[in-house]
């Protein structure tokens, strides 16, 4: 179907379903039938593509109504049909689904045939290719309002409806007006919404490969990006689409509002100055990196030339030269002959550009890998991210046999500038906050693994939790499970009693802390890191003079009130 309209205002999924009424034929219709008119032409649709199952008409009062086979009645293209009816600003019947017997279908697209009736104007939909996009676009609204930094789109082959989830703040939730969307449905936007894909492996839309591209949409005036990443799975396929930093969005925040200790922050400062060197930063998904990386990027003086490799490119930053190009690990398994030659020219021509700085999105395999030695040993300042638990865990993944950096390499004074390992946790609501015998009142009471437990468990976790860590109870504060109106958040009840997210890091300079190279340099890279984490397991201290575990730093927001202990917990464990 492919039906376009536009100048309209579009309307909501809550919408369709709200306003949609069907009613069943009766003999009562039929001395009207005569006076019905269909109009596809009114929605540039052909009808040899729907007359056999649908059909949109035009009463003797000048509403409309949508006919339909019985038999069809639950076909996610009804959804559709009437959505394109109201963009085109047509006055719907109440109830506006007929459901009819197939002969009457018939005999109104037999009289349409043989009446000679004048071509009406065109109404020209807002929604292109396809009105199913105004799904996505209903998605994608829901995601800018509420902050989400990622969209999952799953198929369940198994179940009637898909599921359709969105990472707000580090948590998973799930909007109950997406839960009624029908697997049938999405899979067909999700082929759809393929074709505006770039850069994306495959020409169509394959549920039984992964696939990555980069998808942009307007959305109410705003240019929104997408990182398109489907995996294969039992169920079905699953696209998860990461929102890009939109155009035209807040620019790219200075280094000092990211909320890092004064420490870390003259740490990152000082890792912008200097010629050569690698600044690596490390988390989980969503933890920030993306944005801490332009931020540390935006601080170097523009009397140094940067050159940044990316895909896809996140921020737009004013003092660097920013490269859009295929993810470095993709390269092999997007090209039938893989050979280094097109990263090797990548990298000769940044050499020969004169560039001071180079920002690589992330290290992921060898290829990564080879292009962070080259640079590194060049003498080229690096920037760069990668997926690891710890700072220590830094030093293990560019050795692994996955990425390849040898430990030699890595023990090389000059060759690590700063390593970075940092989490985005939920803040509480200063504001209606809880101390622990308050909280027991609000039933009910949720463990860090989000199980409802008796009143009974929660004090002994509680006692147990105490003397674990020496915590100071008084200065304790829980979740408020309702909220309160600085908090509230109708579209995400899950983060009542949380206002936004804090950093917390850990961070390792190994030019300014002697101990780390003599330590490697003793024993062993893959020892001596082994070694740091069994020290820090046992509760003791760290040989590194300056490094402080981050779940040092988080359980000093702990006592300050700003972070629930199950927070806590379900990053970090029990013991400080």
């Amino acid at each position: 179907m492919r039906w376009r309209a536009a100048g309209v205002q579009r309307l909501t999924l809550q919408d369709i379903t709200a306003k949609a009424s069907v009613e069943a034929w009766s003999e009562a219709h039929r001395a009207r039938l005569e006076y019905w008119r269909p109009i596809f032409d009114r929605l540039s649709i052909a009808p040899g593509e729907l007359s056999d199952r649908f059909c949109p008409v035009q009463r003797e009062d000048l509403t409309c109504q949508l006919l339909v086979l019985a038999e069809c009645a639950d076909d996610n293209d009804v959804m559709a049909l009437l959505l394109a009816m109201r963009q085109a600003g047509f006055v719907m019947t109440q109830p506006n689904v007929l459901l009819v017997p197939a002969v009457v279908l018939g005999e109104v697209n037999r009289r349409s045939r043989l009446a000679e009736q004048p071509r009406l104007d065109t109404v020209a939909l807002q929604t292109p290719k396809h009105v199913l996009f105004s799904l996505l676009d209903d998605v994608l609204s829901w995601a800018i309002q509420a902050g989400a930094s990622d969209i999952h789109l799953t198929l369940q082959a198994r179940r009637p409806n898909a599921d359709i989830a969105f990472t707000v703040d580090g948590w998973l939730v799930r909007p109950a007006q997406f839960q009624v969307i029908k697997t049938q449905m999405l899979n067909e936007l999700l082929s759809i919404a393929w074709m505006g894909v770039r850069g994306g492996n495959g020409a169509v839309f394959d549920p039984g490969h992964e696939q990555q591209g980069r998808l942009e949409r307007c959305v109410k005036g705003r240019d929104i990006g997408l990182r398109w990443a489907s995996l294969v799975t039992g169920q079905g396929p699953s696209v998860c689409l990461r929102v890009l930093n939109p155009k035209g969005r807040e620019r790219v925040p200075p280094l000092s509002d990211l909320g890092y200790a004064r420490d870390q922050l003259a740490m990152l400062e000082r890792a912008c100055s200097g010629d050569g060197g690698a600044v690596i930063l490390a988390g989980m998904v969503g933890s920030g990196k993306s944005t801490t990386l332009a931020a540390l990027v935006q601080e170097i003086p523009k009397t140094r030339k940067v050159i940044t490799l990316e895909d896809p490119v996140e921020y737009e930053l004013d003092n660097a030269l920013q490269c859009l190009v295929t993810s470095l690990h993709e390269q092999t398994q997007h090209t039938e002959h893989t050979n280094d030659s097109d990263l090797a020219i990548k990298l000769k021509t940044i050499k020969r550009s004169a560039a001071h700085d180079v920002l690589i999105g992330e290290i992921r395999d060898r290829l990564g890998g080879q292009a962070l030695m080259d640079l590194v040993l060049s003498g080229t300042s690096v920037y760069t991210t990668l997926h690891a638990s710890s700072v220590l865990q830094v030093l293990l993944r560019l050795s692994s046999p996955m990425i390849g950096v040898p430990q030699s390499l890595l023990a090389m004074p000059g060759v690590l500038r700063l390593l970075v390992y940092q989490a985005l946790l939920p803040k509480l609501c200063l504001a209606c906050a809880l101390p622990f015998e308050q909280w027991l009142s609000h039933a009910p009471l949720r463990c860090s693994l989000n199980r409802v437990r008796s009143v009974q468990w929660a004090k002994q976790w509680w006692q147990s939790w105490i003397a674990a860590t020496g915590v100071s109870p008084e200065l304790v504060r829980f979740r408020h499970p309702a909220g309160c109106v600085d908090c509230q958040r109708a579209a995400v009840a899950t983060l009542n009693g949380c206002r936004g997210r804090f950093m917390v890091a850990e961070m390792i300079e190994p030019s300014a802390d002697p101990g780390f190279y003599e330590a490697i340099g003793r024993v062993g890279l893959a020892q001596q890191v082994s070694s740091w984490q069994a020290q820090l397991l046992s509760g003791g201290g760290c040989d590194l003079q300056h490094y402080r575990p981050i779940r040092g730093q988080a359980f000093d927001y702990l006592q300050a009130g700003w972070l629930d202990p199950r927070d806590y917990e379900r990053h970090f464990g029990v013991m400080p």
